[in-house]
């Protein structure tokens, strides 16, 4: 139906070839919102037609038929359209690359939301999406869906995410429920019978682990949304600028678990507005639960990292005061690994072994003694 409205619009034409209608097509998925601006086949609808306007009313994206009667896009969500339009544009990016084989990339290549995404989370109980439509109130949504909750909720839980993860976000996409089919002697599944619903976050690296989400202003009137939006954990804070607003502080000492506050954010807002609890909820971000061993919490390296960097700039501040010296110290270079952040096992600091030591008066420093071995300052790497 797509390249029939890209003909009559006259955006194709009969004479092209295959890969010309693809690339026409993949090119018009991406530059087209379908969710702001919708486009019909009718072409000389009757009066009682509604208006692209009143079909944007009531879907979220809208791609009418030739009757100019029904909205052949009713059941797709913006956040599945916002993903077609995203692997669309992806697509043209690797067809336009002469260093890769681009039809065995786009239409030869399985890509499952796995590796699409930076976390995936699925909601297992689906039963417990009647509490969601019950609390929010789509009664109508369910009439309209012959009372198939987890199509009513779904929406609702999109828009949610979506406001909640904000900016941390390029994209959230979800998975599709199959079409059931049964005996015609049989009766029809339940919904709870459904596969769990999956959903994929696509990360901004450098918003995505801010452990701090910063409302508006106190006296702003968008403060009573976002105290509605966060509940309990929006808190009056003032801040080093002087501004007083809103704001919400999440858990998280080590990148680590920084990493980890889009989870704790979805957790939270599916409990508090949806009535889903943890338990319901799998989320897939950080792995380092499969490979913990002991009581000792396990960090990515960056802490131990950033405290060699800041003893090698401390050090070289002292080596560039040095006084009575030939020839004065300009410059200090490091070269080790770890003090580009590019050692796995960052080395870390020992406790000083006084017994290898003299101590000087009158500077009250610290001098090897002369029959002792050089004392170890790092903890040795052994593999």
């Amino acid at each position: 139906m797509l390249v029939a409205y890209l003909l009559t619009t006259h955006r194709v034409s009969n004479n092209m070839t295959a890969y010309q209608l693809l690339r026409n097509s993949l090119n018009f998925l991406a530059s087209t919102d379908l969710t702001v601006n919708g486009i019909s086949l009718a072409k000389n609808p009757d009066s009682t037609a509604p208006s692209l306007a009143e079909f944007h009313s009531a879907f979220q994206v809208v791609f009418v038929d030739p009757s100019g009667h029904l909205n052949m896009c009713s059941d797709m969500t913006a956040c599945t359209y916002k993903q077609l339009q995203h692997e669309a544009s992806l697509s043209m990016q690797f067809w336009d690359e002469p260093t890769v084989d681009g039809f065995h990339c786009l239409l030869m290549t399985p890509k499952p939301m796995i590796r699409t995404s930076d976390h995936v989370f699925q909601l297992c109980d689906l039963v417990k999406l009647q509490s969601t439509c019950k609390k929010q109130n789509l009664l109508n949504d369910l009439m309209d869906l012959s009372g198939n909750y987890v199509q009513a909720a779904l929406p609702f839980i999109l828009s949610l995410l979506q406001q909640g993860l904000g900016q941390r976000i390029h994209q959230l996409t979800h998975s599709l429920a199959p079409d059931p089919e049964w005996s015609v002697e049989g009766e029809a599944p339940k919904y709870k019978a459904q596969p769990p619903l999956s959903f994929g976050l696509l990360l901004k690296p450098e918003l995505a682990a801010s452990v701090l989400e910063k409302g508006p202003a106190a006296d702003n009137p968008k403060a009573v949304e976002f105290r509605q939006l966060w509940g309990s954990r929006s808190e009056l804070r003032r801040f080093q600028d002087g501004s007083i607003t809103e704001a919400v502080l999440w858990e998280g000492e080590s990148m680590c678990q920084k990493r980890l506050v889009p989870q704790q954010i979805v957790t939270y807002l599916l409990q508090l507005h949806a009535d889903i609890p943890e338990a319901s909820v799998r989320h897939v971000g950080g792995m380092d639960d499969v490979v913990k061993t002991g009581s000792e919490v396990p960090t990515t390296g960056e802490e131990e990292s950033l405290a060699v960097v800041q003893a090698y700039d401390d050090l070289s501040r002292k080596l560039w005061n040095l006084e009575g010296l030939p020839l004065s110290i300009t410059a200090v270079q490091g070269a080790h690994p770890a003090l580009r952040y590019t050692q796995v096992f960052p080395p870390q600091p020992l406790k000083v072994d006084y017994t290898f030591f003299d101590k000087e008066k009158t500077s009250r420093s610290l001098i090897p003694k002369e029959g002792k071995p050089c004392p170890a300052y790092i903890t040795p790497i052994t593999g």
